[in-house]
């Protein structure tokens, strides 16, 4: 029994002291993906749009990473009904809450086994287009200008491709309007450009 025991530490040991990169390496990577963004707390669907930027990542440890980022990100959500101030929209009207935003993710990651990461952290975002579309209307200053998310993700490289997933949950208000968070899954393809 204690042989097993040693065994599965061992084992244990091995899988989570992997990094994909040696302790100081710095790496810049470009990445481009796809949103599937919400709005809590209303009647919506969600809003598919793009993201794309780039992040910088340092090995602290051989299992531990600090990286930040600066993205453009297409979020909001497409509502199903809803009535907005000083506009004529009935319910039956197609209204599309378009809010982008350039983020800006702080995330700490950790390697739990060969090229695989689980990531957490905070991301500021700073919004450059909130409003809503109504039909041939617009509804501007429909978002604030500043939102936070705390950001939960995994990564996995291969080579230097680095395939990432991400939940971003939105812990401040992002409209004008009404008590709504941004919940944002966002999905994305990056290439690590090691920095000497």
């Amino acid at each position: 029994m204690k042989k097993v025991i040693l065994m599965a530490t061992f084992a244990l040991i091995s899988m989570v002291s992997f990094a994909q990169q040696s302790v100081g390496t710095l790496l810049v990577r470009p990445k481009i993906g796809l949103n599937f963004a919400d709005l809590t707390n209303m009647n919506t669907t969600p809003r598919v749009g793009v993201v794309l930027g780039a992040e910088a990542e340092y090995q602290l440890t051989d299992i531990v990473s600090a990286s930040v980022g600066a993205l453009y990100s297409v979020q909001g959500a497409k509502l199903n009904g809803f009535k907005l101030p000083t506009i004529n929209a009935t319910m039956n009207e197609k209204v599309t809450a378009n809010f982008n935003y350039i983020t800006f993710p702080v995330l700490a990651n950790v390697y739990v086994m060969d090229n695989f990461a689980v990531s957490l952290g905070l991301q500021p975002s700073f919004n450059i287009t909130g409003k809503y579309d109504v039909g041939p209307w617009e509804y501007k200053d429909a978002a604030k200008t500043l939102e936070l998310s705390i950001p939960i993700g995994v990564s996995y490289t291969t080579g230097n491709l680095v395939l990432d997933g991400r939940y971003n949950f939105g812990i401040t208000r992002a409209t004008t309007l009404l008590d709504s968070k941004n919940s944002v899954f966002q999905f994305t393809v990056g290439y690590n450009f090691a920095l000497e």
